[in-house]
């Protein structure tokens, strides 16, 4: 049994990043028109700028969806680990609350965060549980 760190794409952490900690990357959806991209995984944040710059088409986002949330602690639970589940801001995206919808009957495997931030913030919260997991926490 192992403690896993689930992590969504506004921390800004990168899928190969992610990977080297150990972390279990979520990525929310940027939308270019009629493209749709996961975030900093068919999307890198370089790619972003890059179409912002030249496509003149302002992007929106999209939360994850619950039933990705449920998947991915239905393979928490299988695998008989537990997990920190790390999000951003409540206040500034729905992907809290559809991990929160998500968690019915997972409740003993699964701990959810609300960040209360994003990027820089969502990520210091992420190094720190990081830190705990290392340490046998």
């Amino acid at each position: 049994m192992s403690v896993r760190i689930v992590i969504d794409s506004a921390s800004d952490i990168t899928k190969e990043k992610a990977d080297a900690l150990g972390l279990d990357l979520m990525p929310l959806k940027t939308i270019f028109g009629d493209e749709e991209y996961l975030d900093g995984v068919t999307l890198s944040h370089h790619e972003f700028y890059e179409k912002l710059i030249e496509s003149g088409i302002f992007p929106t986002t999209s939360q994850i969806p619950p039933h990705e949330f449920e998947h991915k602690f239905k393979e928490i639970k299988e695998a008989g680990d537990t997990a920190v589940v790390i999000t951003l801001s409540s206040l500034l995206s729905g992907t809290y609350q559809s991990a929160h919808l998500a968690l019915d009957g997972y409740e003993d495997c699964i701990h959810l965060v609300d960040s209360k931030n994003l990027c820089i913030g969502e990520q210091n919260l992420v190094m720190y549980a990081i830190r705990l997991r290392d340490q046998g926490y």
